[in-house]
């Protein structure tokens, strides 16, 4: 049995570690476009803000392995940096092996444009391409690190493509901004026709590349929400959803600066009035902090247990009244009394089924939990989170886009029901919470 664990200890800590290392990814490969696609004329720039921006990602990169050798082996902070417990998220996880494959292409590329820079002469227009194509992987392959890896057969491939190309199609849009303000900024202080006529140029490529990355980001949220959330009350229900309606607030905010640039600034900019130049960069600068925030709040998602197997409730203020259960079976009623004999019972199940990944304590510690791609949860905290209808819902249905199974009709419902006596117990949970 395996219910999947969020952040463990310092949460906010580890969300903010995972935002800094997409928010460098993200840069680098915007900056890449922008030299590619936009204006081919900004080598100088490339070869600084890239490799300062996969360089930050890199660095970003070794807290998030601390953080999660930490969750996945239940240890303290310096016994789970152990090298022997590193070793083995390394070699024996998926997230081990795609950070350690990360890590490499990240630094060879930053070391490739690093030398570059030291050379003489500017970069082709093939070694410019081959950047991208590396600096694309690096984006795309945190696809591999996500909740979507936990899903099984085509479902995974289908969820793992759609988050790759949201990461690529936000890193060629938001990723770009720091190079159109800086770009904007350029013309602002030349003040001459050939500047304002070049930025023109800029903003109309970039406006183009702006709608396909659009386009791109909702077809592949719908997607993504579709398998994470699942419902509509999930969505205005949970932590998870609301912090994702949050997400799409922003987003939303962002396309209405994106629209009136290309509607309004950069057909006055192309008609030679200057002054658009500084509301451009006024709204470039908006939209660039909007992102930021809106990676901040991808990354503390990134540990948070989704929509889809969480309890949602409708917020008062909406409905007026308490908690509305998700579940058929949360206010159900438990037909196996506690007892001293039905905790011994589930005791013996709980042996049988779950300790390989949950830990003899139900921490999530278990020998397998390691070789998972999302943490086993600690049952010891979900069992008293949980009502114990709940718990009977997931046991025997399991936790869809997760390694936790369904183990009905394998257990009998009695047996399913001794299970939750036992993990309510491991809780601590009091006999008169176990019939709401």
């Amino acid at each position: 049995m395996v219910m999947s664990g969020a952040g463990g200890s310092a949460p906010g800590a580890f969300a903010a570690v995972r935002a800094v290392h997409e928010l460098g990814a993200l840069i680098a490969l915007g900056q890449l476009v922008w030299a590619q696609v936009i204006d081919v004329r900004v080598d100088n720039r490339v070869s600084r803000l890239v490799p300062a921006s996969i360089a930050v990602s890199l660095v970003a990169a070794v807290g998030w392995l601390a953080f999660e050798a930490i969750n996945m082996s239940g240890l303290s902070f310096a016994d789970a940096l152990a090298p022997s417990i590193i070793a083995v998220v390394l070699e024996e996880t998926l997230f081990g092996r795609v950070w350690a494959l990360r890590l490499a292409l990240g630094a060879a590329l930053c070391l490739w444009l690093v030398m570059r820079r030291r050379s003489s002469g500017g970069p082709g227009r093939g070694e410019r391409r081959a950047w991208l194509v590396l600096a694309g992987i690096y984006v795309a392959t945190l696809a591999l690190t996500g909740h979507a890896v936990a899903a099984v057969g085509i479902e995974r491939a289908l969820r793992v493509v759609a988050d790759a190309l949201h990461l690529i199609a936000a890193g060629a849009w938001l990723g770009a901004l720091p190079a159109l303000a800086l770009a904007v900024a350029a013309a602002r202080r030349g003040a001459t026709a050939a500047a304002v006529d070049s930025v023109a140029r800029a903003t109309r490529r970039f406006s183009a590349v702006g709608v396909a990355c659009v386009g791109t980001l909702v077809a592949t949220g719908i997607v993504n929400a579709w398998f994470l959330v699942g419902s509509r009350l999930a969505l205005i229900g949970t932590p998870y959803g609301q912090w994702l309606l949050a997400k799409l607030a922003l987003f939303a905010i962002m396309v209405a600066i994106a629209a009136h640039n290309r509607q309004h600034l950069s057909p006055q900019i192309s008609a030679g009035d200057r002054s658009a130049l500084g509301r451009l960069a006024r709204n470039a600068t908006i939209e660039l902090v909007l992102g930021i925030a809106i990676v901040a709040i991808v990354g503390h998602l990134g540990i948070s247990v989704p929509a889809i197997h969480d309890r949602a409730v409708i917020p008062a203020f909406l409905s007026g009244d308490a908690a509305q259960p998700t579940y058929p079976t949360t206010d159900a009623v438990s037909p196996v009394p506690m007892s001293d004999d039905a905790i011994a019972r589930g005791r013996a199940l709980f042996v049988a089924h779950c300790t390989s990944c949950h830990g003899d304590a139900g921490r999530g510690n278990g020998p397998q939990a390691a070789l998972l791609p999302v943490a086993p949860a600690d049952l010891a905290q979900h069992g008293s989170m949980h009502t114990p209808g709940d718990l009977w819902w997931m046991i025997a249905h399991g936790m869809p886009g997760s390694p936790m199974p369904a183990f009905s009709p394998e257990l009998s419902d009695t047996d399913i029901w001794e299970l939750v006596q036992y993990v309510r117990a491991l809780a601590g949970t009091p006999d008169a919470s176990m019939h709401p």
